[in-house]
């Protein structure tokens, strides 16, 4: 059985809840929990086709009624995977923004449109509060927190993906990630002056302060 709340998905069977953060190997992590369910269970597609445990949708977040499930289910592991935020920001701007053939309604009420510059995109998301914020740029430790404190057992990192995913592997016997949606953006230093960095650094500082991320 599984359930969803938005951004958390549980697979009742397993107790697993994972914390799913857009922009950061969700599409490979959805994939390979695929194989907890029973034979033939689909929710979802991804961009290639393949089963998704569950599709991500973009509709308004609700703090309290999201991370109320996952503080009382204290009997799942809960995971998630974080990415540098400079990075994550590129991924999301050019995803959204430069490969799509047209923007998602979602993002229309920020002011985003398609073919955006980089530098214009970071100026608009800088603005939204991070409870408004659509979920693709909404901050890590929006996910994740709650009265400042971690509301789940294990957090990996993109940058060690595969590393990581171990942990889940031995945990729950399923296979390796297959990275699908990989970017085809230039490195992601390559998109930031000096200002725009140092606005990401302030717009995003509690994810930068917690996980310990540098430019």
């Amino acid at each position: 059985m599984i359930r969803r709340n938005e951004n958390y998905i549980i697979i009742e069977d397993h107790n697993l809840l994972f914390a799913a953060i857009p922009k950061c190997a969700n599409t490979s992590i959805k994939e390979a929990l695929v194989a907890l369910l029973p034979a033939g269970t689909e929710i979802g597609r991804s961009k290639t086709g393949d089963p998704l445990v569950h599709r991500q949708e973009t509709v308004p977040f609700t703090d309290t009624a999201d991370k109320a499930v996952v503080l009382a289910r204290t009997d799942c592991f809960r995971f998630g995977f974080v990415r540098n935020p400079w990075g994550r920001l590129v991924s999301a701007w050019h995803d959204k923004c430069i490969n799509r053939p047209e923007v998602l309604p979602a993002f229309i009420p920020f002011g985003v449109y398609k073919g955006m510059p980089f530098a214009e995109f970071v100026h608009r998301v800088s603005d939204v509060d991070d409870e408004e914020a659509e979920i693709h740029f909404r901050s890590q430790t929006g996910f994740l927190l709650h009265d400042g404190a971690l509301i789940v057992d294990f957090v990996g990192r993109f940058e060690r993906l595969q590393k990581d995913w171990v942990v889940i592997q031995k945990l729950f016997d399923i296979g390796p990630l297959e990275h699908r949606t990989k970017g085809s953006h230039k490195p992601y230093r390559e998109y930031y002056t000096p200002v725009l960095r140092d606005q990401v650094a302030t717009r995003y500082k509690d994810d930068i302060a917690l996980f310990g991320y540098t430019f």
